[in-house]
């Protein structure tokens, strides 16, 4: 491996990691309500006719043109199938994983350990729910501009280049997500870890420049969040902090939100105590690269810890750095420290399978659910709304997912016409685990 030229490592992860992610290309089905709402503003006459999103407004919470445009465009021409849809995504997070490549040869890590690095952060459960749920078009997005603009840095010498390239991808990633005001803290830290570089402090500066007159721009709007996940408090950075670091310990957790109400004490305390453990093992491995992963890590979460709940995109540009820089200190560690980082590795692996499984479970069951709910409000000839009953062995939330504000499927109109209710109500329909509907008794 050592002796591939740089193509053809890059071609070789690309390849590997897409044939890793495959179970998430041949997913029949979607994950969430995010996905049908999108397609249902996409399902119009003609591309042209997209209800396209307004460039300049900058009065919404969520300013996300670049994102927005891009879902509609992918929606109207990939959403009826979900395979392409989803190979989009996996080919995307692959690009990524290069990327990644790209940024950490030059720092002189073996290309073993770097195609590693990255394969692993391709199966960690965090870029698992990005490549397999396609409402996260903005997370690859601030990764893939923030990726770019390092990697084109990193071959750049002219100082009028730093400012360009941070400049413009700076602001390519904020008019993806407000996520991408984390940018100009990464480059700070890799100012301070990289020798203070004047590349890394010019771009610091430009890319903080930008992001000012972003923030000023849109602050009053930014502290007016338009749903209760986006509340802010002093008290969650803390809580926020620990729940994406100690998230891919808990392999039953699909995603770190409220983590500590909803999983059992003791799984708790083990991840608890494996965080620590693993901290002491980094540190006694190599302090300085420990520093920095805690740091490069503290900064990639900054615009979301103050907010109320976590997410698993949140954590995507998290995961990369703490990846690639997890496996440069195994390099370094012996005895037991390397077990237990080995023995870490393969917990997120298994985690961002079994996600990965959730994942595919959950497509098939909408890709059944959805059509079945599109014909029977079609043909319905009574009263609305349809009262569905979810069946006791069914997974509940995947349909509150699937009903929640849909205005349409497939041409037929659905909004508030359909209603969940609860086991002792009467119901019109049943809702079985797999998807079907039928007459409920």
């Amino acid at each position: 491996m050592e002796n591939l030229t740089t193509k053809q490592l890059a071609f070789w992860l690309f390849l590997l990691a897409v044939l890793l992610q495959l179970p998430l290309v041949f997913n029949a089905g979607y994950f969430s309500h995010d996905e049908l709402q999108w397609a249902s503003r996409a399902d119009v006459e003609g591309w042209l006719s997209l209800p396209w999103i307004r460039w300049f407004d900058l009065t919404i919470y969520q300013y996300r043109p670049l994102t927005f445009n891009l879902w509609l465009f992918i929606s109207y021409w990939c959403f009826d199938t979900p395979q392409l849809f989803h190979g989009i995504f996996v080919c995307w997070g692959a690009l990524n994983a290069v990327l990644l490549l790209l940024m950490v040869r030059p720092y002189g890590m073996a290309a073993s350990t770097a195609c590693l690095g990255s394969l692993l952060f391709v199966l960690n459960p965090y870029a698992v729910y990005v490549h397999g749920w396609v409402a996260t078009l903005a997370d690859l997005l601030v990764m893939t501009s923030l990726l770019l603009m390092v990697v084109l840095l990193l071959r750049s010498s002219k100082r009028t280049h730093f400012a360009i390239i941070s400049g413009f991808f700076t602001f390519t990633a904020l008019l993806s997500k407000e996520s991408a005001i984390a940018i100009p803290a990464i480059l700070a830290v890799a100012w301070l870890f990289d020798q203070r570089k004047a590349k890394w402090f010019i771009s610091a500066l430009v890319a903080g420049l930008v992001t000012l007159l972003y923030l000023v721009l849109r602050f009053e709007n930014l502290l007016q969040p338009d749903a209760d996940q986006y509340a802010m408090s002093w008290w969650n950075p803390p809580l926020r902090w620990l729940e994406y670091h100690w998230h891919w310990l808990i392999l039953n957790s699909i995603e770190p939100h409220s983590l500590f109400a909803r999983v059992a004490e003791n799984k708790i305390i083990i991840a608890g105590v494996t965080f620590v453990l693993l901290l002491w093992a980094c540190w006694r491995s190599h302090s300085k690269l420990t520093l920095l992963m805690l740091a490069s890590g503290l900064a990639a979460l900054l615009p979301v810890l103050p907010i109320s709940s976590s997410s698993g995109q949140y954590g995507y540009l998290f995961s990369a750095v703490v990846v690639m820089t997890m496996v440069a200190i195994s390099s370094f560690a012996t005895g037991w420290r390397k077990y237990l980082m080995v023995f870490v590795a393969l917990v997120s692996v298994v985690h961002g399978l079994k996600i990965m499984r959730e994942i595919r479970q959950v497509g098939e069951v909408q890709s059944v659910f959805s059509p079945a709910l599109a014909q029977i409000v079609k043909s319905h000839k009574g009263d609305f709304p349809i009262r569905l009953k979810v069946a006791p062995d069914a997974k509940k939330y995947i349909f509150i997912r699937m009903t929640k504000d849909i205005h349409s499927y497939q041409g037929v109109e659905i909004d508030d016409r359909v209603l969940l209710v609860e086991q002792v109500e009467v119901a019109d329909y049943l809702v079985l685990g797999d998807g079907r509907i039928v007459v409920s008794d």
